[in-house]
């Protein structure tokens, strides 16, 4: 990990910083383009640490506006992972708090038994890593990661500059595009052959292509609306993950992707803001 999460207090400390994470986790959230609806605040807060929407357009133009409940546990001084007796009576808070899903914010982890309760309905988890992987390097989170994590943003920063752009590179690729390294190692076989890659391509189109990677831009969301209605009958008595995952084998089929043991399925849901979305993959 590159980022210290215990650069942020306790929560439970009562010396005024207590709501450091919970402030933390509003500033993310909305660069990562929620609209807030419900601020973080000391006293009785109905089961929610915050309230945000998303706003997804589907394959028809029509928006839909979900609220997610955000609920902010910070562990990382302990280590502990959050537990079913940590997060409970997750979907009575949710509809008393009137939203349409759960949204964790984590600085350690789910455990496996909150995992299979969140199962059962829509929800989003941001852990350690995966937080980390939204903020380092990343031009817009830079003024979020020097004010929460002061210490870490430093010794980011003091890379030598002697050897700053392999370190810059080998960290990219080992962090920045953790969902893909599998993709990455398997086409390039060692970093250096990346960075030969990298020094003989003008663009990032032209580095994918120098060992056959195939880049696929398409709206994740209109493809999931599309599946949905078509396969509609087969999934309806699906669970939320099941459903997701169906949906997501079919979207790869669809792109003739194969090669699905390497290939990291979670990786196309980053978003690239008015875009669309991309996949990596092996060529077949």
């Amino acid at each position: 990990m590159i980022i210290n999460f215990s650069e942020i207090p306790k929560a439970n400390t009562g010396d005024g910083d207590q709501d450091t994470f919970e402030l933390f986790a509003r500033e993310f959230l909305q660069e990562l383009g929620y609209e807030i609806i419900a601020n973080p605040s000391r006293g009785a807060d109905n089961g929610k640490d915050l309230i945000v929407r998303e706003i997804r357009t589907g394959v028809s133009g029509q928006d839909t506006v979900i609220d997610w409940l955000v609920s902010c546990k910070h562990y990382s001084h302990s280590g502990k992972s959050i537990t079913p007796t940590i997060e409970n009576n997750i979907n009575d808070r949710v509809i008393a708090n009137k939203c349409n899903g759960f949204l964790g914010f984590y600085s350690t982890l789910p455990s496996e038994g909150l995992v299979k309760i969140l199962n059962n309905m829509p929800f989003q988890i941001f852990y350690k890593e995966k937080i980390e992987k939204h903020i380092v390097g990343i031009d817009k989170f830079e003024k979020i990661y020097q004010r929460f994590f002061p210490i870490s943003f430093s010794k980011w920063k003091s890379l030598s500059p002697c050897y700053a752009p392999i370190k810059l590179f080998d960290f990219y690729i080992s962090n920045a595009h953790k969902s893909n390294f599998e993709i990455f190692k398997k086409a390039f076989k060692t970093n250096e052959g990346m960075f030969v890659a990298l020094l003989k391509s003008e663009t990032v189109e032209d580095f994918l292509e120098f060992r056959n990677i195939k880049t696929h831009k398409i709206d994740i969301d209109s493809e999931y609306d599309k599946f949905y209605t078509l396969y509609y009958n087969e999934i309806k008595s699906k669970k939320y993950t099941e459903e997701k995952q169906f949906l997501r084998e079919k979207i790869l089929e669809q792109l003739k992707i194969e090669d699905t043991i390497n290939f990291d399925v979670e990786g196309f849901m980053i978003r690239e803001a008015g875009h669309g979305r991309y996949i990596l993959a092996p060529s077949v």
